[in-house]
């Protein structure tokens, strides 16, 4: 009987996973699987969806432990903790928000999207449109997000607002 003699590892630089195991002999055991690459589109789309349509604060645990989020207020610290924090008050102040990605492309492991808010109606609030860009690490993970917002009209409001980050 073979028995696990280290944990499996996926090494992107060569695009396979490999498991070590030790026969009762003692002798080590080296398997190699390809692995298909990490889509960093559909990284994103993923992490969206299971946030806003799954309504899923778990989804942070897609972001990397040193995630950085460039819209957010000064002095957030880095990680998924402040972002995890963010998202539940947001989903929890407007149990309607939606959120669509419109458009989405990648060069490399950077991820450029047409991103759309939309607010439940009760908010008072226009929808917001968004450029946003976001890293996504070989595992999937997201690692960096700069963004740049415009908050279109709403029925109940004079003006627009831009903000960027």
């Amino acid at each position: 009987m073979l028995s696990i003699f280290s944990e499996a590892r996926h090494d992107s630089a060569v695009g396979r996973t490999s498991a070590w195991f030790a026969d009762p002999d003692g002798n080590l055991i080296n398997t190699y699987r390809p692995t298909e690459p990490i889509d960093p589109v559909e990284a994103v789309r993923g992490y969206f969806r299971r946030l806003f349509d799954g309504r899923d604060p778990g989804a942070c645990d897609q972001l990397s432990p040193g995630y950085v989020d460039h819209d957010s207020p000064a002095g957030t610290a880095p990680g998924t903790a402040a972002t995890r924090a963010y998202v539940t008050a947001m989903v929890q102040e407007d149990p309607q928000l939606r959120v669509e990605i419109l458009a989405a492309v990648s060069q490399g492991t950077t991820v450029a999207a047409r991103i759309r808010w939309i607010p439940g109606p009760l908010t008072g609030r226009g929808q917001t449109d968004g450029l946003v860009l976001i890293e996504v690490d070989e595992q999937g993970r997201l690692r960096e997000r700069s963004s740049v917002y415009t908050t279109v009209e709403s029925p109940d409001s004079s003006r627009s607002t831009t903000g960027a980050s």
